[in-house]
């Protein structure tokens, strides 16, 4: 089965008390994805969440490194609230835990219709037909270094493989050999990125991807 950790409960209270203030702005930093015409309200969004993700990041230098495994670091939990249809009002929040500090802290906020597109995909994985056989945590992983994100299906299971959605996904993401609409195994996600991540790597100081 497909299985959705929840998150620590200072992670969801720090989403809960920080909410409200990013919502008001215009103290809020907000970054719109889709860019709306408004923000939603605090009365759009509503109290809770609907579904939560731990973030992990994986950097250039895990990728090639090696030619096997990889262990991406956790780096915090994104949220979504409020209501994906009709009309849309749904918010996905990132909250994180700073190194110099314990407690938990609402960094950003983003809005639109990506927002709601990346949500329907991690509803629309929850039917994902290897999790039927073994259980596999849903996550989200991010790789800087090559401008790509992606729903990260991690096996709990003993010889079952890791798998990747990017997102987003067919002709909207940007390294074309990522387009296929087919979740990837991780070994072949990796074979895909490897390439790219030893040229971005070897990029000169002030340039990047």
């Amino acid at each position: 089965m497909l299985n959705t950790p929840a998150p620590p409960p200072a992670a969801a209270a720090a989403f809960t008390a920080g909410l409200p203030s990013f919502l008001f702005g215009p103290s809020g930093i907000v970054s719109s994805a889709g860019i709306p015409s408004t923000l939603p309200t605090f009365a759009d969004v509503g109290p809770g969440f609907l579904a939560a993700q731990q973030i992990y990041v994986l950097r250039l230098t895990d990728i090639t490194a090696n030619a096997g495994p990889v262990s991406p670091k956790s780096s915090g939990w994104q949220f979504f609230a409020g209501h994906p249809y009709p009309p849309a009002k749904m918010v996905l929040a990132t909250v994180v835990q700073r190194p110099s500090a314990s407690a938990w802290t609402l960094v950003c906020l983003d809005y639109g219709e990506g927002v709601v597109e990346q949500f329907e995909v991690g509803q629309m994985l929850l039917n994902f037909s290897p999790a039927q056989e073994a259980n596999y945590d849903l996550r989200w992983l991010e790789v800087p270094g090559v401008n790509v994100r992606a729903f990260w299906l991690a096996s709990q299971t003993d010889g079952a493989p890791d798998y990747v959605v990017p997102y987003p996904g067919g002709t909207a993401q940007v390294i074309p050999a990522l387009q296929n609409t087919n979740p990837y195994t991780m070994s072949a996600f990796l074979a895909i990125i490897r390439p790219l991540a030893l040229l971005n790597g070897s990029m000169p100081a002030g340039y990047g991807a």
